[in-house]
C-alpha cells in the first residue's frame, strides 16, 4: 500500500519558506500604507489650505487677518460680526489631529499636527512639508502665525 502525503521535513520547509516571506514582505507592506496615510495627510492639508484660499477670496471686503482652527473634522472661521463660519472640506485629517490657518497681508499659512508630526503648508506654491519630528504641538501649530 501506497502512503500518500507529506512528511513532517517536507511541511516544516513550507512553513519556513513562508515564514521567509512574511519577514521580507511586512515591512515593505508597512511602508506602503505609511506612505499612505502620509501622502493623504498632506492632501487634507492641501484641501485645508485651498478651503482658506477660497473663503478668504470669497470675503473679499473682509480686510483684516483671519484665524481658522481645525478640530474634530471641521475647518472654523469667524466673520466679520464675529460669528463663527463652518467652512466645506473635501477630504479630512485623522482622529484627534489638529491645524491652525492664518491670512495676513493676503498671505497664508497651514499648520497641522496629525500623530507625532508637523506638516505645513506656508505658500500657494509646492506640496506641504513634514517638519522636523522633535517640533511639538504647539510649536507645530504656532508657524501657522
Amino acid at each position: 500500500m501506497k502512503n500518500k502525503g507529506f512528511t513532517l521535513v517536507e511541511l516544516l520547509a513550507v512553513i519556513i519558506l513562508l515564514a521567509v516571506i512574511a519577514l521580507i514582505a511586512t515591512p515593505i507592506i508597512l511602508n506602503v500604507i505609511n506612505d499612505s496615510r502620509e501622502s493623504a495627510t498632506m492632501d487634507s492639508v492641501s484641501g485645508i489650505y485651498h478651503a482658506i484660499e477660497i473663503d478668504y477670496a470669497e470675503r473679499l471686503e473682509f480686510s483684516g487677518n483671519a484665524t481658522y482652527t481645525y478640530s474634530n473634522g471641521g475647518l472654523v472661521t469667524t466673520d466679520a460680526n464675529g460669528n463663527n463660519v463652518n467652512l466645506p472640506l473635501s477630504g479630512a485629517l485623522s482622529r484627534g489631529a489638529e491645524a491652525k490657518g492664518t491670512v495676513a497681508g493676503g498671505n497664508i499659512k497651514v499648520a497641522a499636527w496629525v500623530g507625532d508630526k508637523c506638516y505645513t503648508k506656508l505658500d500657494s506654491k509646492g506640496s506641504p512639508q513634514i517638519n522636523a519630528s522633535g517640533t511639538d504641538k504647539a510649536t507645530c501649530l504656532a508657524l501657522a502665525n
